[in-house]
């Protein structure tokens, strides 16, 4: 299904729930399927993300910590980090252009166009 953003977590049964009826499949079992499965998410979204990179996107503005560097998410909610000339631009809620360089740390990081 080429899917990049998983949330993954072992099956625990509930009480009074049919499911918690049924034969259950070993603890060690389900915290090992569940591992390689984040594993192979891991992998699939830094294909992903490397596969941005040279992009132009849109990003609500989340964060600006600094005068040179901003933090927000695209249209695909992936977290970017900026870096450019922030004074009076780009503040919290607005949209900025930017162009994503790299994909490093599990981090896209753009440089500020607009």
């Amino acid at each position: 299904c080429d899917l990049v953003w998983l949330h993954v977590f072992p099956y625990s049964p509930r009480p009074g729930t049919p499911a918690a009826k049924m034969p259950q499949v070993p603890v060690t079992i389900r915290k090992s399927r569940a591992a390689r499965l984040r594993q192979a998410g891991a992998v699939a979204h830094a294909r992903w993300a490397r596969s941005r990179v040279g992009q132009i996107a849109q990003v609500v503005v989340e964060e600006k910590p600094g005068e040179k560097t901003g933090k927000g998410r695209d249209a695909y909610f992936a977290a970017i980090t900026f870096d450019g000339d922030l004074a009076g631009a780009a503040a919290p809620g607005q949209l900025a252009t930017v162009k994503i360089a790299h994909f490093q740390k599990n981090q896209l990081h753009a440089e500020l166009l607009a």
